[in-house]
């Protein structure tokens, strides 16, 4: 894969986890180098889904080298890329060895469905300056 312009964040649109998600990073990415696309559609189909195609529903990080990381790992690496104190607390999550770090990752997908609200709609009306950010 060649170099992307920018990172990009694959997240389920059915989730009201991934929303909160979303909605945290881009209230601390003020740079906007973090893009985000939903699992099913067309920029993860034409990225990831060929290079990775049993990658499970889950959070998915590309960087811009096109590395995929997933699940604990990806989460690790979206707040490495936030201001502090959130990429102490990455690099603190990234020392628990991942077959730990992605049992607590299943434990809470688990139940997301219970915790969090689904959304009322995939697509929510974006404000000009942040549509550029959501990718098909």
């Amino acid at each position: 894969m060649a170099e992307l312009p920018h990172e990009i964040v694959f997240f389920d649109g059915d989730c009201g986890l991934c929303h909160a998600l979303v909605k945290f990073i881009v209230a601390r990415d003020a740079a906007a180098r973090i893009h985000f696309a939903p699992l099913h559609g067309e920029t993860f189909a034409r990225l990831v889904a060929p290079r990775a195609p049993s990658i499970p529903d889950t959070v998915v990080w590309v960087d811009q080298a096109g590395q995929v990381v997933f699940k604990s790992t990806a989460v690790a690496q979206v707040l490495r890329r936030l201001p502090q104190p959130w990429p102490t607390l990455g690099a603190m999550l990234a020392v628990i060895p991942r077959p730990i770090r992605d049992l607590v990752y299943d434990a809470i997908a688990r139940v997301r469905h219970r915790l969090f609200k689904r959304p009322k709609s995939q697509c929510s009306l974006l404000p000009p300056e942040l549509a550029a950010r959501f990718l098909p």
